[in-house]
């Protein structure tokens, strides 16, 4: 028995009359060419991640590159610093060696000076001698390697006797040395 009925679907079961829904065809071509586009999408997007990923290698590279020639140029700026320190140091330890040969030098001739003028006043009787040496020692904690002084003040003793003890006495001079002018004084007595 056949019915008619108004609408899309069966009054008895509910089913639709269209029957199942059909999705539409699409030729083969058009598939291709969709996965043909959709490959070349994929495919620009993994080369652009690629080329980002290359270029942030390449950027951190030029960064540890830049960062280890940074370090090399301080520590050859170092290394010229630390070489100009140490030929200053050496310069100055130089110039204060031979400040100090020169005052050395001067307290010699200071004490053959006295060495003289003692003997000298042994031949006028004012001394008794032999006098055998003379020998000057710098007062109050002075010597002549302290740089920092401009004079320094001697006691000094022109021996004339040495006893069997091995101790030695004889006339004190004092003395004042100007280690600027390299020059020097004395005088007979304390």
């Amino acid at each position: 028995m056949q019915t008619q009925t108004a609408g899309s679907f069966c009054p008895h079961c509910g089913a639709s009359y269209a029957g199942g829904r059909k999705f539409p065809k699409f030729s083969k071509r058009i598939v291709l060419i969709a996965v043909g586009v959709l490959i070349v999408v994929i495919a620009g997007f993994a080369i652009a991640l690629s080329i980002q990923h290359n270029d942030q290698v390449s950027a951190e590279k030029a960064a540890a590159a830049a960062a280890a020639d940074a370090q090399k140029e301080r520590e050859a700026e170092e290394a010229r610093a630390s070489a100009a320190a140490s030929a200053s140091a050496a310069a100055k330890e130089e110039a204060d060696s031979a400040e100090r040969a020169k005052r050395t030098a001067i307290v010699a001739a200071l004490e053959e000076s006295v060495l003289k003028d003692a003997k000298s006043r042994v031949d006028k009787g004012v001394l008794d001698g032999p006098i055998k040496r003379a020998s000057c020692t710098p007062l109050g904690g002075g010597s002549t390697d302290d740089l920092t002084a401009i004079t320094g003040t001697f006691e000094c003793i022109a021996v004339n006797k040495t006893e069997a003890d091995g101790s030695e006495s004889g006339y004190r001079f004092s003395a004042t040395a100007n280690w600027n002018e390299a020059s020097y004084s004395w005088h007979l007595g304390s």
